[in-house]
């Protein structure tokens, strides 16, 4: 007779209960890898998210002022009707007019002052230049003129959904695309698209948010056959646009001295006695468009640039500054000058 001795194999209870205690450490590393990578990727995802957007404002932004007032062979002079200047177009819809006595889109009928090409301000409240109901009190707003695109010796780049400048050394036409140029060609002239444009932060409805910001560009257009300034959104989370100007007070053609908008007079605008405004210096406060509650446990945030010092709300939101300091090119003489 054959015996056959049988053996029950298992796990005691203390065996069990220290593999629970590993698994359970394990699942809790695990876990705490997860969330710091979690954490991490919002994190890059809202500073991308910032970066992309503020570097998207300064590029479109700085290349307009770095070439304002640029007039083709006429830059540098004061544009004036009936005397180096022929108008073809017709008024503007929703004029944006900055400050000064002619600072409109187009040079005004009668007035022999200066045509500004480069003008800012602070926005006080609403229906600021005729044009800004939505403006985001306390922040700038810069208006700029100037020709674009390459210059072409026919009328071959005119569309109708432009206005065109036709230039030469002495004198201009200009003229809306639609229509076409209706006086005698300059001679040896060159055709540009003439561009009018105005740049500020606007509150609107989005995410909702009553006041979400955005920063507006207002941009001149031909709209069934009319003259229009044509609101476009370039970028979201833009809550403050705030600049300096570099003045040269001597003709000697050196910044000597930075000033905002509200700290430049009229005549400094209008280039009287040597006065240059040389280059601008762009700052933007850009936010997250999403919140991060983790961050309110730092409190609330201060931001220097510029001549500003802004303290945020403990929000959660996460900002950075952007800036840039850009030349400008072509410096306008004061009429007469």
């Amino acid at each position: 007779m054959i015996r056959v001795s049988c053996k029950q194999l298992g796990f005691t209870l203390v065996e069990l209960m220290i593999a629970l205690v590993l698994g359970l450490l394990l699942v809790i590393a695990a876990l705490s890898v997860l969330i710091t990578s979690l954490t991490q990727l919002s994190n890059t995802q809202s500073f991308s998210e910032i970066l992309d957007n503020g570097r998207v404002a300064i590029a479109l932004l700085g290349k307009d002022v770095t070439h304002a007032g640029f007039m083709g062979q006429l830059s540098g002079q004061n544009l004036v009707l009936g005397s180096n200047l022929t108008l073809e177009a017709g008024a503007v819809s929703s004029e944006c007019t900055g400050g000064g006595v002619n600072n409109a889109t187009f040079p005004t009928v009668g007035i022999n002052a200066t045509f500004r090409m480069l003008w800012g301000a602070n926005l006080t409240g609403a229906n600021a230049m005729g044009c800004i109901d939505d403006g985001r009190a306390g922040t700038d707003v810069i208006q700029i003129k100037r020709l674009i695109g390459q210059e072409d010796e026919s009328n071959a780049i005119v569309t109708n959904g432009n206005v065109y400048m036709a230039a030469n050394s002495n004198t201009a036409v200009i003229f809306n695309g639609a229509t076409g140029l209706v006086a005698a060609e300059p001679t040896n002239a060159e055709y540009f698209e003439y561009q009018h444009r105005v740049y500020y932060v606007a509150n609107v409805n989005r995410y909702g948010i009553n006041d979400f910001p955005v920063l507006v560009r207002e941009t001149l257009a031909v709209t069934s056959g009319s003259e229009v300034m044509i609101k476009e959104e370039i970028a979201e989370g833009v809550e403050d646009l705030h600049f300096l100007y570099g003045l040269d007070d001597d003709g000697d053609g050196a910044v000597d001295r930075y000033a905002t908008a509200a700290q430049i007079t009229d005549d400094e605008w209008d280039n009287v006695d040597f006065a240059r405004v040389l280059s601008v210096q762009v700052a933007m406060l850009v936010r997250a468009i999403e919140a991060d509650p983790a961050l309110t446990q730092h409190g609330a945030a201060t931001y220097n640039y510029g001549s500003r010092t802004v303290t945020s709300a403990n929000d959660g939101i996460r900002r950075k500054v952007l800036s840039a300091t850009v030349a400008i090119r072509n410096h306008q003489i004061a009429n007469g000058g």
